[in-house]
């Protein structure tokens, strides 16, 4: 999953996308919020809804996909459902986070005495990573492929998916979102990646279309 993403939509870290486009975010984080808060206030053309029983270590997902009174464009469609741990935290080699922002790091760095990161050292022992990617349920990483028939008018499908949550922490949910897609790498415009709408719950709990 991480080696197609990055191959689909990063050419660098940090970087910022708003539904996927690429340069949508202008080249700077300060227009991220203003940006996301217009995608937001949008009508949305379809909806998500996810139910998730958990029994033990298993997981069960369903998602379902409905279409509004209009058909949705045409294009490649894949629908992706991801198991999202909130908060992580460890130490050693995978867990300590790199700190740019350190005073340690000089001129090879974010100068920045008024960042909460300047004085926590490189690398950061302990840093909370959230909303980690803990399990892709899809088979494609990209997105399973929905068929035209489930994105005419008014139709509704249902998705579902099961995995075994040994090892993992409480703190658990499923994000899944419907998008539009290409294959051609590095290829970000508006006309060949889109993601339309999106869903997210608690594992344990349903979350209805809204």
């Amino acid at each position: 999953y991480d080696n197609a993403i990055s191959q689909k939509f990063a050419t660098g870290y940090p970087t910022g996308m708003i539904n996927r486009i690429n340069g949508v975010a202008g080249g700077s984080r300060a227009a991220w919020l203003d940006l996301t808060k217009a995608v937001l206030s949008e009508t949305a053309k379809c909806g998500l809804a996810i139910n998730t029983t958990k029994s033990g270590t298993n997981l069960d997902v369903t998602v379902k996909l409905a279409i509004g009174a209009e058909a949705m464009p045409a294009g490649n469609y894949g629908l992706t459902v991801l198991l999202i741990e909130k908060e992580m935290s460890g130490t050693g080699p995978g867990w300590d986070q790199v700190n740019y922002y350190s005073s340690t790091r000089g001129t090879n760095g974010v100068n920045d005495p008024s960042h909460p990161f300047y004085s926590q050292g490189d690398p950061i022992v302990g840093y909370v990573h959230t909303n980690t990617v803990r399990a892709v349920l899809q088979n494609d990483p990209l997105g399973d492929p929905v068929s035209a028939d489930n994105l005419a008018a008014s139709a509704t499908s249902e998705y579902t998916y099961s995995w075994d949550l040994s090892g993992m922490d409480s703190d658990l949910q499923v994000v899944a979102f419907l998008s539009e897609f290409t294959d051609k790498p590095q290829t970000q415009g508006i006309e060949s990646s889109y993601v339309w709408n999106t869903q997210i719950v608690n594992v344990g709990e349903n979350q209805d279309f809204d």
